[in-house]
């Protein structure tokens, strides 16, 4: 619990800085990379509901794996070194990313108080999995409060949840499926089957974490002026 705070806070104080931004997003941009590449190879359109799920699957299994295999292999270097810790933590903030959502929330707000919906749609759009270019400035700050909503549950109690129960694997899991199914898992008519299984095991996964999200955003509300945690719960 204490190295994950410490990386939450080093999230928020130097996960914005532009090389290291790269630096950290690497991890998950290959497996988004990996699941596109599964999708060209996989997901054609001539096979058939079932055979286009099927292959959805082996690609969640392979990722799974690989990330578990990973997670094992970075939590064995870890306690074998006199400082393995900083490895670990390491490992956590490049899965973790939370505070690149809250600058977005941020960014979003100040567009359009600026009355620039064009820039706000643009903030927003990677907090969500649907298309918001046709939304006013009012389904954009619905966009940017669910979406920043979800991704406090499935990025960071989520990362938190699954470290606690199972190490750096468990979180490696989690957090791959997670930008698996951000690639396949939208519901398009063009992923509805083969992004089928990414969307229900990220769903699975992320579910007891959002069902903390809830109170835990409600009890925030206590030390944020002019906010009702009451009527938030």
């Amino acid at each position: 619990m204490a190295l994950l705070l410490v990386v939450v806070v080093a999230d928020a104080l130097v996960g914005a800085l532009p090389g290291l931004r790269g630096i950290l997003d690497a991890p998950l941009n290959g497996v988004r990379a990996m699941t596109r590449w599964f999708d060209g190879k996989l997901n054609r359109a001539r096979r058939g509901r079932e055979a286009r799920r099927m292959r959805g699957l082996i690609v969640v299994l392979v990722v799974a794996l690989l990330a578990w295999a990973i997670g094992v292999g970075l939590s064995v270097v870890a306690g074998n070194l006199p400082y393995g810790w900083t490895i670990e933590g390491a490992a956590l903030l490049t899965v973790l990313r939370h505070g690149d959502c809250v600058r977005r929330m941020q960014g979003g707000w100040r567009q359009l108080a600026a009355e620039n919906v064009d820039g706000a749609r643009a903030t927003v759009d990677p907090l969500v999995r649907f298309d918001v270019r046709k939304l006013d400035k009012f389904g954009v700050a619905r966009a940017a409060v669910s979406g920043g909503a979800a991704r406090f549950a499935d990025r960071l109690l989520s990362t938190m949840f699954w470290y606690l129960l199972f190490g750096l694997p468990g979180v490696a899991v989690c957090r791959s499926i997670n930008a698996a199914a951000d690639v396949i898992g939208t519901g398009s008519p063009h992923n509805q089957s083969f992004g089928f299984v990414a969307a229900r095991v990220d769903y699975i996964l992320n579910l007891a974490p959002s069902i903390l999200a809830g109170p835990l955003i409600s009890l925030a509300a206590v030390f944020v002026p002019r906010a009702n945690a009451i009527a938030g719960l």
